[in-house]
């Protein structure tokens, strides 16, 4: 905890652009759901009920989607045109969570929108958590080896090169066990809740 308040109090700046591309980009998704027609929201609305029953069986890309996303941000941040990769896919991973609401919301009002918040909560919400703190690494990793490289300091460099890729490490690790636990034993917290929708 003291070193999450440190850190904000460090890159407040940081952290309010990505909390605030977060809470743009759901608001976004939840606006373009009321522009759906009705077909359009019963498609989603049927893709998104088959994912929820069908979770523990697409074990494959459950596991490898996010090793792949965190391994493609962190190698693709390291040029000047990747270095914006990583609010990308927090934008899009977030209007999608802002477009499912939308229709649940419509679907079923607010016992649907009830049902996704919790059904987010328990699949995204770790992975979201991951995805911010690889961002602020990241950023400060860009500002730090900008200024290393000013500097001609290869011991800091190779420094911080050891601290990305550690912190990248354990994001991959802890991603991995969560979506284990995810796939056995989600399902089964989804079930306690399904009669919302």
């Amino acid at each position: 905890m003291q070193y999450i308040k440190s850190s904000y109090k460090k890159y407040s700046k940081l952290y309010n652009i990505v909390l605030l591309v977060i809470s743009i980009s759901i608001t976004l998704g939840i606006i373009v759901s009321t522009g759906l027609d009705k077909d359009l929201i019963n498609n989603i609305y049927d893709y998104f009920i088959n994912h929820v029953n069908n979770f523990n069986q697409n074990i494959l890309s459950n596991l490898l989607y996010p090793i792949i996303i965190f391994v493609s941000i962190t190698l693709l941040s390291f040029t000047i045109i990747g270095s914006f990769l990583p609010i990308l896919v927090l934008s899009i991973e977030n209007i999608s969570i802002g477009l499912i609401l939308g229709v649940l919301l419509r679907k079923k009002l607010l016992k649907g929108l009830l049902f996704g918040i919790i059904y987010f909560s328990i699949t995204k919400l770790v992975y979201i958590l991951l995805l911010i703190y690889l961002i602020i690494n990241i950023y400060k990793f860009i500002k730090n080896i900008t200024l290393s490289l000013k500097d001609k300091n290869n011991n800091s460099i190779y420094l911080l090169y050891s601290r990305i890729i550690t912190k990248l490490l354990a994001s991959l690790i802890i991603i991995t066990i969560y979506n284990l636990i995810n796939i056995y034993v989600t399902p089964k917290l989804i079930d306690l809740f399904i009669f919302l929708i």
